[in-house]
């Protein structure tokens, strides 16, 4: 089963076992909806599998952390917070890099569902 609503820092994001499944629901860009499965965890971020329709599905893609980043819990899941250097402002702040959240057990990806899966 997939830890809900108690990742507090990065090191606990690092402990997410390999093939709990996660939802991207927010980047810098904006709002999204991109689906994603664990595939590695290194020291410093996790290797995810691309599991959207389209050119880059079964591909890998990162949730890298760089010093100074913050991670702060959200309901079902985590948002990740980085510094953002703004050239119209001299103060630094951190905004949203990204936001994922668990996916449910009983929801269904290709035709699976999380626990038929594992």
């Amino acid at each position: 089963m997939a830890p809900r609503d108690n990742i507090h820092t990065i090191a606990e994001v690092l402990r997410i076992p390999v093939g709990t499944r996660l939802r991207l629901v927010r980047s810098l860009l904006g709002p999204c909806d991109k689906r994603r499965t664990v595939i590695q965890a290194q020291s410093r971020g996790l290797i995810l599998r691309v599991e959207d329709d389209g050119l880059a599905k079964g591909e890998s893609s990162w949730l890298r952390f760089s010093p100074g980043d913050k991670i702060e819990p959200r309901i079902n899941g985590f948002a990740v917070l980085t510094f953002v250097d703004d050239a119209h402002d001299t103060s630094l702040r951190r905004e949203i890099a990204a936001e994922y959240q668990f996916v449910h057990e009983a929801e269904v990806w290709d035709g699976k569902t999380a626990q038929e899966d594992a």
